[in-house]
């Protein structure tokens, strides 16, 4: 978002710029804005170029790492070195925002992954149910980005039938099951602690009692979203 907006701050200022000149040229001064007319180019080329790189990377992150149809560990953490590879490079040129990011991906790099192992288990699990490899239990997990109408889905979908019959459906649904059943973030852990926490802040001490009227209330309270 910081790089768009500086992206349309850099094309109004080039759009004024070229404005500026126009009426230089017609008052028979076409040099007045040449100079910054032309570092207002330069600087819109760089922070075009900032601002479609990011928003790439981003998407990278969030449609091929991120995202729990998607491939296997080992490749998540090739695309995700990749993809910090690539802001560092955009770090050099443009080091504010930028830096910090590059700095907050590679702390939290090991602690990305955890919903990924937890995928692996229980398609070692598929596999082993249905005796086939959990490299083929992972393909048919990345077809569930493919929209399930579309042609696109349609022809992936045939070698599926080929290697596997009828069976295929059955090994889709569970693949489906354990997608479902698998939590991405702590939001749900986050969440409950927001909520408790300002009970908790109430008192210096907390005995059972306490624990208990707490959980009783928060058990008959509705919860407004």
């Amino acid at each position: 978002r910081y790089l768009r907006n500086r992206l349309k701050t850099a094309k109004t200022y080039l759009d004024d710029m070229y404005g500026k000149m126009e009426k230089a040229k017609a008052c028979g001064n076409p040099h007045q804005y040449s100079r910054k007319l032309g570092l207002a180019k330069k600087h819109y080329a760089k922070m075009y170029g900032l601002s479609k790189e990011s928003d790439i990377l981003i998407s990278w992150m969030e449609h091929d790492v991120l995202n729990k149809a998607g491939p296997n560990r080992q490749t998540r953490e090739m695309l995700y070195e990749f993809i910090v590879e690539e802001f560092e490079r955009l770090q050099v040129i443009h080091p504010h925002r930028i830096k910090e990011v590059v700095t907050y991906l590679k702390n939290q790099q090991p602690h990305v992954f955890g919903f990924v192992d937890v995928l692996q288990t229980k398609f070692e699990g598929i596999a082993k149910r249905f005796g086939c490899s959990v490299d083929i239990i992972w393909k048919i997990c990345q077809l569930q980005r493919c929209d399930q109408s579309g042609m696109n889905c349609a022809v992936r979908v045939v070698s599926f039938y080929d290697l596997f019959g009828e069976k295929f459906d059955a090994i889709e649904d569970a693949v489906i099951t354990a997608m479902n059943t698998t939590e991405r973030t702590s939001s749900m852990v986050e969440n409950l602690n927001s909520r408790i926490r300002p009970y908790f802040e109430l008192r210096q001490e907390i005995g059972h009692g306490y624990l208990e009227l707490l959980r009783f209330y928060l058990n008959h309270v509705e919860f407004m979203r």
